[in-house]
Protein backbone atom coordinates (compact mmCIF):
# COMPACT_ATOMS: atom_id res chain seq x y z
CA UNK A 1 0.00 0.00 0.00
CA UNK A 2 2.81 2.50 1.26
CA UNK A 3 4.46 1.34 -2.17
CA UNK A 4 1.47 2.84 -4.28
CA UNK A 5 1.12 5.57 -2.31
CA UNK A 6 4.19 6.79 -2.77
CA UNK A 7 4.19 5.72 -6.74
CA UNK A 8 1.39 8.12 -7.38
CA UNK A 9 2.97 10.92 -5.49
CA UNK A 10 5.90 10.79 -7.35
CA UNK A 11 3.55 10.12 -10.48
CA UNK A 12 1.51 13.30 -9.57
CA UNK A 13 5.09 14.97 -8.85
CA UNK A 14 6.67 14.14 -12.41
CA UNK A 15 3.32 15.50 -13.83
CA UNK A 16 3.83 18.96 -12.02
CA UNK A 17 7.36 19.18 -12.97
CA UNK A 18 6.99 18.25 -16.94
CA UNK A 19 4.06 20.63 -16.90
CA UNK A 20 6.38 23.88 -15.08
CA UNK A 21 8.88 23.38 -17.68
CA UNK A 22 6.74 22.78 -20.64
CA UNK A 23 5.21 26.44 -19.45
CA UNK A 24 8.69 27.66 -18.98
CA UNK A 25 9.51 26.78 -22.57
CA UNK A 26 6.72 28.39 -24.13
CA UNK A 27 7.07 31.23 -22.24
CA UNK A 28 10.64 31.42 -23.63
CA UNK A 29 9.54 30.96 -27.24
CA UNK A 30 7.56 34.09 -27.36
CA UNK A 31 10.45 36.11 -26.61
CA UNK A 32 12.71 37.82 -29.21
CA UNK A 33 16.70 36.67 -29.33
CA UNK A 34 19.26 39.17 -29.67
CA UNK A 35 20.20 37.71 -32.93
CA UNK A 36 17.01 38.05 -34.43
CA UNK A 37 17.09 42.18 -32.90
CA UNK A 38 19.83 41.94 -34.82
CA UNK A 39 18.51 40.32 -38.19
CA UNK A 40 15.85 43.28 -38.29
CA UNK A 41 18.49 46.47 -37.64
CA UNK A 42 19.70 48.04 -40.06
CA UNK A 43 22.09 50.71 -39.52
CA UNK A 44 25.06 49.81 -41.38
CA UNK A 45 27.52 47.59 -39.37
CA UNK A 46 25.90 48.45 -36.23
CA UNK A 47 24.49 45.64 -34.25
CA UNK A 48 23.88 45.58 -30.38
CA UNK A 49 26.02 43.35 -28.52
CA UNK A 50 28.66 45.12 -30.55
CA UNK A 51 32.16 46.01 -28.40
CA UNK A 52 33.12 50.04 -28.30
CA UNK A 53 36.21 48.86 -29.84
CA UNK A 54 34.13 47.78 -33.13
CA UNK A 55 32.01 50.64 -32.96
CA UNK A 56 35.30 53.19 -32.78
CA UNK A 57 36.95 51.12 -35.33
CA UNK A 58 34.19 51.16 -37.95
CA UNK A 59 32.80 54.93 -37.70
CA UNK A 60 35.49 57.13 -35.58
CA UNK A 61 35.27 58.35 -31.72
CA UNK A 62 31.56 60.02 -31.94
CA UNK A 63 30.75 62.38 -29.03
CA UNK A 64 30.96 61.10 -25.93
CA UNK A 65 28.31 61.64 -23.35
CA UNK A 66 28.88 59.97 -19.67
CA UNK A 67 25.35 59.07 -18.00
CA UNK A 68 23.85 57.10 -15.65
CA UNK A 69 24.21 52.98 -15.95
CA UNK A 70 26.72 53.93 -19.16
CA UNK A 71 27.44 56.24 -21.49
CA UNK A 72 26.57 57.05 -25.18
CA UNK A 73 28.54 57.65 -28.16
CA UNK A 74 26.88 60.90 -30.76
CA UNK A 75 27.28 60.70 -34.31
CA UNK A 76 25.39 63.87 -35.81
CA UNK A 77 26.72 63.36 -38.81
CA UNK A 78 24.62 60.00 -39.02
CA UNK A 79 21.47 60.81 -36.77
CA UNK A 80 22.78 57.96 -34.42
CA UNK A 81 23.24 57.63 -30.83
CA UNK A 82 24.77 54.48 -29.44
CA UNK A 83 24.62 53.28 -26.19
CA UNK A 84 26.26 51.17 -24.06
CA UNK A 85 26.16 49.91 -20.47
CA UNK A 86 28.86 50.92 -17.97
CA UNK A 87 27.38 48.14 -15.54
CA UNK A 88 28.96 45.27 -15.01
CA UNK A 89 25.80 43.05 -14.16
CA UNK A 90 24.40 43.78 -17.30
CA UNK A 91 24.25 41.45 -19.89
CA UNK A 92 25.86 43.64 -22.67
CA UNK A 93 28.34 45.47 -20.29
CA UNK A 94 30.26 47.16 -22.46
CA UNK A 95 28.78 46.66 -25.53
CA UNK A 96 25.87 48.67 -27.66
CA UNK A 97 22.66 47.98 -25.89
CA UNK A 98 20.82 50.74 -27.30
CA UNK A 99 20.82 52.64 -30.75
CA UNK A 100 18.92 55.87 -31.11
CA UNK A 101 17.86 56.96 -34.45
CA UNK A 102 16.89 60.02 -36.44
CA UNK A 103 17.94 59.66 -39.69
CA UNK A 104 15.42 58.02 -42.22
CA UNK A 105 18.58 56.10 -44.13
CA UNK A 106 18.22 53.33 -41.18
CA UNK A 107 15.79 51.20 -39.93
CA UNK A 108 14.61 48.46 -37.12
CA UNK A 109 11.92 46.15 -38.33
CA UNK A 110 11.83 48.27 -41.86
CA UNK A 111 10.46 50.98 -39.19
CA UNK A 112 12.38 54.62 -40.43
CA UNK A 113 12.00 58.01 -39.16
CA UNK A 114 9.26 60.02 -40.71
CA UNK A 115 7.27 57.06 -41.80
CA UNK A 116 3.22 56.78 -40.24
CA UNK A 117 3.51 55.81 -36.34
CA UNK A 118 0.38 53.71 -36.80
CA UNK A 119 1.65 51.43 -39.62
CA UNK A 120 5.05 51.46 -37.86
CA UNK A 121 2.87 50.40 -34.75
CA UNK A 122 1.43 47.60 -36.75
CA UNK A 123 4.87 46.15 -37.89
CA UNK A 124 6.08 46.31 -34.02
CA UNK A 125 3.11 44.41 -33.24
CA UNK A 126 3.50 41.95 -36.16
CA UNK A 127 6.73 40.97 -34.62
CA UNK A 128 5.18 40.21 -31.34
CA UNK A 129 5.87 43.51 -29.45
CA UNK A 130 3.27 44.48 -26.78
CA UNK A 131 2.55 48.12 -25.85
CA UNK A 132 3.86 49.27 -22.54
CA UNK A 133 0.56 50.52 -20.47
CA UNK A 134 2.10 52.85 -18.59
CA UNK A 135 4.12 54.48 -21.84
CA UNK A 136 1.92 53.90 -24.67
CA UNK A 137 4.84 54.89 -27.00
CA UNK A 138 7.02 52.22 -25.62
CA UNK A 139 6.55 48.58 -27.43
CA UNK A 140 8.17 45.68 -25.54
CA UNK A 141 9.20 41.71 -26.23
CA UNK A 142 11.46 40.11 -23.92
CA UNK A 143 14.28 42.01 -22.74
CA UNK A 144 14.18 44.92 -25.78
CA UNK A 145 12.11 47.99 -25.58
CA UNK A 146 11.38 49.92 -28.95
CA UNK A 147 10.15 53.32 -28.47
CA UNK A 148 8.75 55.47 -31.10
CA UNK A 149 8.74 59.62 -31.01
CA UNK A 150 6.25 61.44 -32.78
CA UNK A 151 3.20 61.91 -34.64
CA UNK A 152 5.64 60.83 -38.01
CA UNK A 153 8.08 58.37 -36.19
CA UNK A 154 10.89 61.63 -35.64
CA UNK A 155 13.15 58.97 -33.85
CA UNK A 156 13.39 55.07 -33.25
CA UNK A 157 14.91 54.12 -29.85
CA UNK A 158 15.80 50.14 -29.38
CA UNK A 159 17.28 49.02 -26.04
CA UNK A 160 18.43 45.85 -23.80
CA UNK A 161 16.72 46.34 -21.06
CA UNK A 162 18.18 43.31 -18.53
CA UNK A 163 15.59 41.71 -16.94
CA UNK A 164 18.01 41.21 -14.01
CA UNK A 165 18.46 44.76 -13.55
CA UNK A 166 14.55 46.36 -14.02
CA UNK A 167 14.42 47.13 -10.23
CA UNK A 168 17.93 48.69 -10.19
CA UNK A 169 17.88 52.92 -9.92
CA UNK A 170 21.40 54.32 -10.85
Amino acid sequence: MRLKKASVLLSILLIIICVALLWFLILKQDEISLETINENITVENIKLGMSEQDVIALWGEGIRHEGFGGFQRDYKNKGILIGFSGDRDNDLYGRVSSLQISNSKYSIFSIKVGEDRESSIASLVTEGFKSNKEHLDLYENGEYCIQLDGVKVETITIWFADKELKDRIY
